[in-house]
């Protein structure tokens, strides 16, 4: 008798877990964003040779398709209105600093951008901003990016 009241506790415990998971896909699905910035001294250096803090923004996107064709007074102007951003948080970076952030992840998030304003930016090497998918954040566990004058770089360390 004592078997069958835990085989029927366990059996209850088993249907509502199963209620409750609609999408099997949610249990494995990657859901927090972890990012380690690094900044140098010499970080967004102005016209007068002077090291100034910069601002940027995490996006959580809808989809990644043509963000690529997106320029940055385009990304300066996006925000929580715009169809595909589903969030926005803005940070700023120091010279000389590190970040370390953790941002949980919508359901809906596809692709994340992360977007430096810089001073001086060079948009033609497009170095100001990363987007990434979902899978290829995973891929990372936490994102370490290095920060240097006027552009940010991924610094590989996949697991």
């Amino acid at each position: 008798m004592r078997y069958f009241i835990i085989l029927l506790f366990f059996l209850c415990g088993c249907s509502s877990f199963i209620e409750t998971v609609k999408n099997p896909s949610d249990l494995w699905r990657f859901d927090t964003l972890k990012l380690k910035l690094e900044a140098p001294n010499s970080l967004n250096v102005d016209r007068n040779n002077l090291n100034r803090s910069t601002m940027f923004r995490i996006y959580q996107l809808k989809y990644k398709k043509n963000l690529e064709l997106f320029g940055y007074e385009d990304w300066l102007n996006f925000d929580k209105t715009n169809k595909i951003v589903l969030n926005m948080k803005q940070y700023t970076l120091k010279p000389n600093d590190q970040l370390e952030i953790k941002e949980d992840l919508l359901r809906e998030t596809e692709c994340v951008a992360i977007v430096f304003f810089f001073s001086q930016q060079d948009q033609e090497k497009d170095q100001w901003r990363k987007i990434l998918t979902i899978d290829e954040l995973e891929d990372y566990g936490t994102l370490k990016l290095s920060v240097n004058d006027k552009s940010i770089m991924i610094v590989d360390q996949k697991k």
